[in-house]
């Protein structure tokens, strides 16, 4: 029983590393994973690794290809639109619920984020500055109190995550990414919850007209 549990703990690590290697956009639309490679990675044989990528492509999270092998899937731009209309309900959702929670303890942290954000785009490092998206938004949304919540938005960032990446491939965004970041922790710090949710709104509208373009220049070319 306890080489089970052991077992089982161990895809469960496997399962929430590669889940937030896709939320945190680490992993790009159409890279095929290696179950290898990830297992060295992770310090654990490859079978936990293996089904913790099976649990993923149950989830819609990744594809399993014909030759066995895990894939992260290529959304359409169909596909994305409904996403982005989704995440546009529920994450202003859960901002409004964490604004009355967040401590002052915790706006200095947000700040911080925030000025890490500022010094990515000035060193045009977008990678470091994906994280620190991803870091913003979801220290906020767990303060939301809401794990049902959370997980739904989770769930939709696992399926656009990937793409974030593409924004900043031959495009100005990066420089004017963290406007809305910055209105968001104004509204916070003043308690405004229809600010914070206009901003959470705003954020991901910006962000997806720019991706739905790209999407859609993809698209073309196929």
């Amino acid at each position: 029983m306890e080489e089970r549990i052991e077992h089982t703990t161990l895809a469960e690590k496997a399962y929430e590393k590669v889940r937030s290697g896709l939320i945190s956009a680490r992993f790009e639309p159409g890279e095929i994973l290696r179950i290898r490679s990830l297992a060295a990675e992770y310090g654990i044989s490859a079978t936990p690794v293996r089904e913790a990528l099976q649990r993923l492509v149950a989830e819609n999270a990744l594809e399993l290809q014909p030759n066995k092998s895990f894939k992260v899937p290529v959304l359409s731009t169909a596909r994305f639109e409904e996403v982005r209309r989704i995440r546009c309900a529920l994450e202003p959702m859960a901002a409004e619920l964490a604004c009355p929670n967040i401590t002052k303890q915790e706006m200095q942290i947000l700040t911080s984020l925030v000025e890490q954000m500022d010094r990515s785009i000035d060193n045009l490092n977008s990678a470091d500055y994906t994280i620190q998206n991803e870091q913003f938004h979801f220290f906020i949304y767990e303060r939301a109190n809401s794990p049902l919540l959370l997980d739904m938005i989770r769930d939709l960032w696992v399926q656009v995550a990937p793409f974030f990446n593409r924004l900043f491939q031959g495009s100005d965004y990066l420089r004017n990414s963290n406007y809305w970041h910055k209105h968001i922790v104004d509204a916070l710090r003043n308690g405004d919850m229809n600010k914070v949710s206009r901003g959470i709104s705003s954020d991901i509208e910006t962000a997806g007209n720019e991706l739905r373009l790209i999407l859609e220049d993809s698209e073309k070319l196929d």
